[in-house]
C-alpha cells in the first residue's frame, strides 16, 4: 500500500510530462516571458532583510528564484521577531489575461492563503499590489497594500500599508532588502 501512495505522485507527473510532450511534440519551444516578468526577474537573488514593525527593527533574509521558464518569482522570507520565527512564501507572477500583477502568499501566521494583484509603475520604479484580506473573528475585512519600490539594484524598500474605511493608508510594515554580495 505505501508503495501505490508514494507512486501516484510520481505516476501523475510522468503522465502530465508524457501528455505535454505528446500535445507539443518533443521539439516543442517554450513561450518566452512576457517582457513585464523582467520586473520581476530583477528579483531574483539572496537578500538581507531588515523588518522594522511597531518602531522596532527585526534581522531576516529573503531568497527570490525564477520561475519556471522565466515566468514569475518564488520567494521565501524569514525573519525572526524576537523568540518567535516569522516564515513566508510567495509566488508572483505578471498576468497577460488580467494585464496585472499577481500574487500568492503563505505564511507561518495564518493558515489562510492571500492572494493580490496589481501594477508597476515605471516612472518610479514602483510595484503596487492590493491584497483583500478576508475576514477573521466576524470582523469585516480590510485593504492592505503591498509596495516595493526599487532604490537600485541592489536595494529594494517594501511597505505594507493598511487602508481606514476613509481610504487613508497607514504603514503596518517595512523592510528594506539589500542583495548579498
Amino acid at each position: 500500500m505505501k508503495f501505490l501512495v508514494l507512486s501516484l505522485p510520481v505516476l501523475a507527473t510522468l503522465s502530465l510530462a508524457t501528455w505535454g510532450l505528446a500535445v507539443q511534440g518533443p521539439g516543442a519551444r517554450k513561450a518566452p516571458p512576457a517582457p513585464q516578468s523582467l520586473v520581476l526577474a530583477a528579483e531574483v537573488g539572496e537578500w538581507t532583510a531588515t523588518v522594522t514593525a511597531g518602531g522596532k527593527e527585526y534581522p531576516g533574509t529573503l531568497l527570490v528564484e525564477a520561475g519556471p521558464g522565466g515566468n514569475g518569482i518564488v520567494s521565501h522570507l524569514e525573519a525572526k521577531f524576537g523568540p518567535a520565527l516569522f516564515e513566508g512564501r510567495g509566488l508572483e507572477a505578471w498576468d497577460p489575461a488580467r494585464g496585472k500583477y499577481s500574487a500568492l502568499w503563505i505564511y507561518s501566521l495564518s493558515p489562510q492563503p492571500l492572494s493580490a494583484e496589481g501594477t508597476w509603475d515605471e516612472a518610479t520604479k514602483t510595484r503596487t499590489l492590493r491584497m483583500d484580506v478576508p475576514p477573521a473573528d466576524g470582523k469585516p475585512g480590510k485593504v492592505e497594500w503591498h509596495v516595493t519600490r526599487v532604490v537600485s539594484d541592489d536595494e529594494r524598500q517594501f511597505q505594507i500599508l493598511g487602508e481606514a474605511p476613509s481610504g487613508e493608508r497607514t504603514e503596518m510594515l517595512a523592510i528594506r532588502y539589500v542583495r548579498k554580495r
